[in-house]
């Protein structure tokens, strides 16, 4: 990689920051999710509760942007 290719010092903290606050977003999010699908199955039964985290991950997906 030559000099003009890479980024700044600056610009490469901002990156880093970037990336280390998305993965804290998806980390909550996913602790968050999975802590309702427990109070779910609690109060449902688990046979209730497996259609429904297959919809809700399909919904994810789409929101990501990951399928069509």
């Amino acid at each position: 990689m030559s000099a003009e290719e890479r980024p700044s010092p600056q610009r490469a903290k901002l990156d880093a920051a970037a990336r280390t606050r998305n993965l804290r977003i998806v980390i909550v999010a996913l602790m968050l999710l999975i802590t309702a699908l427990g109070l779910v199955a609690r109060r449902d039964g688990i046979s209730r509760v497996i259609p429904d985290l297959w919809s809700s991950a399909r919904m994810l997906l789409r929101m990501i942007g990951a399928t069509s």
